[in-house]
């Protein structure tokens, strides 16, 4: 089988430990929202299997069977998608809103429908899902003989078992802003994602040769924004902020269990992680750094807030930064990042977006401040300025019209990346390395420029295998 090249380079990275060594979210589609049923006396005889298959490889056991809902791909599709007859002006002002603050910060340009888009992205090639509201499964289709089917049935599965023994829905009532959301977000799918690639792995070679090729084409055939997709008419950072969860959370959770195996991720779910910057550096997470407090942005007169003030995150940050100023800045600058504070307001007939952040040291502020005024200087004449001050940096963007979003490739690539820095985290700690130690090795590869080219590859030949080694080993003396 396949796999992406984050995971490929992770296994070299476990490989040269060997020779070298370091010691010492979650909500229901759109419409999905029935009241709770009762759950049935016994498992749908048709995903028992799956079930006993998931309750084996979480370590954990259901409390009770629940209800599974087989629907024709017309009425499944309907039920995703929801009636749009349901979104209220109201909501379409506040979408519009959101929109404006994503040009402000360079991430789409031109006119975009975020509700069509958010729904295009819901309903393409969803197979299944659990509903922790309803407390039940929604299959698309009859039967499991699809090898899609069926994975998509263990990850949902998993859902039901989290929902049983760590209450879904309480956990999300608790999260009060957007960080919050991706990190218990990124723990779940994560969690859901480890449960279903071991599924995966445990088929035969012909099931996991037709099933990766499957997925490869899908892949390829919805990339947000790529002309001819189902998704044509979706900005690709929309996409992105979609699967950011299931790529950082599957490596969070892996790293957690390099640690204290599946008890490790049981004690996330009672002690989770509350920032973005807990999903892209565990070892923050592990530390229980908290993110240290910021004063909601002061407006100038004649400003006029709009919306609740939020958090921005460090990986929105590196995300937004990286478009214009590249990886290795946006890298230093989300790992500076200790705690932000978000405002949206409207100025002269214009949405802007006002960010206070700051880092741990006078250093790191100055750092985030650097990192933004490199950013603002990129952009569009007059559309941003930069406050830098000792203890805080202040961004003030605005939508003036003009500037380009990034492509789809280019936060692919970002994002892959930044992800296989996790994965490579995880191997380094699983192998015996202190945290800050793996921190640091993983920094020197993915920011290493004669590396930088391999991290994008599903395959290597068996040189750039040598020198991926050969260079980690360098890196753990460096960094010992």
């Amino acid at each position: 089988m396949a796999r992406r090249a984050s995971l490929f380079v992770a296994g070299l990275v476990a490989s040269a430990l060997a020779t070298g060594g370091l010691c010492g979210a979650l909500a229901a589609p759109a419409g999905a929202g029935t009241p709770s049923t009762k759950a049935p006396a016994a498992w749908d005889h048709r995903i028992l299997p799956l079930v006993r298959f998931v309750e084996k490889h979480r370590k954990l056991t259901f409390e009770h069977p629940i209800p599974v809902e087989f629907l024709s791909d017309a009425a499944f599709k309907k039920r995703v998608r929801g009636d749009d007859a349901k979104v209220s002006a109201s909501d379409r002002k506040a979408a519009q809103r959101e929109v404006e603050e994503l040009r402000a910060l360079g991430l789409v340009q031109g006119a975009v429908d975020l509700i069509g888009a958010e729904k295009d992205l819901s309903g393409v090639d969803t197979l299944g899902y659990y509903d922790p509201d309803a407390k039940k499964m929604v299959i698309r289709g009859q039967d499991l003989k699809d090898t899609e089917t069926r994975v998509t049935v263990v990850h949902e599965l998993t859902h039901a078992l989290q929902d049983q023994h760590f209450d879904l829905n309480k956990l999300d009532d608790a999260t009060k802003t957007s960080g919050e959301d991706t990190a218990l977000t990124a723990l779940v799918e994560g969690d859901a994602t480890r449960i279903e690639d071991q599924y995966v792995s445990s088929l035969s070679k012909s099931e996991q040769d037709t099933y990766d090729r499957a997925l490869s084409a899908q892949t390829d055939a919805n990339k947000p924004g790529a002309a001819g997709s189902d998704v044509a008419n979706v900005p690709p950072i929309l996409g992105l902020f979609d699967e950011a969860p299931y790529d950082f959370g599957e490596p969070f959770v892996d790293t957690l269990a390099a640690r204290n195996g599946t008890h490790a991720i049981d004690g996330a779910f009672h002690n989770r992680p509350t920032t973005e910057q807990d999903i892209i550096d565990p070892v923050v997470y592990f530390a229980n750094r908290k993110a240290l407090p910021v004063a909601v942005p002061k407006l100038d007169a004649g400003d006029k807030r709009q919306d609740t003030p939020d958090d921005f995150g460090a990986l929105t940050l590196f995300i937004t930064l990286d478009a214009r100023i590249g990886f290795d800045d946006a890298l230093h600058a989300a790992e500076s990042w200790a705690g932000d504070r978000y405002v949206s307001f409207r100025r002269d007939g214009h949405t802007c977006v006002r960010i206070g952040m700051r880092g741990r040291t006078a250093a790191a502020t100055r750092t985030l401040g650097t990192a933004l005024q490199s950013w603002a200087a990129a952009g569009p004449a007059n559309a941003a300025t930069v406050d830098v001050r000792p203890s805080l940096a202040t961004l003030t963007a605005c939508d003036l019209g003009g500037g380009t979003a990034p492509s789809f490739d280019t936060l692919d690539q970002a994002v892959t990346t930044m992800a296989t820095r996790v994965e490579i985290i995880g191997e380094l700690i699983r192998s015996g390395g202190p945290p800050a130690a793996a921190t640091c090795v993983a920094d020197h590869v993915v920011t290493d420029p004669t590396l930088a080219p391999l991290l994008q590859k599903s395959d290597l030949a068996k040189g750039e295998e040598q020198l991926l080694q050969s260079s980690v080993g360098k890196f753990v003396s460096a960094c010992g």
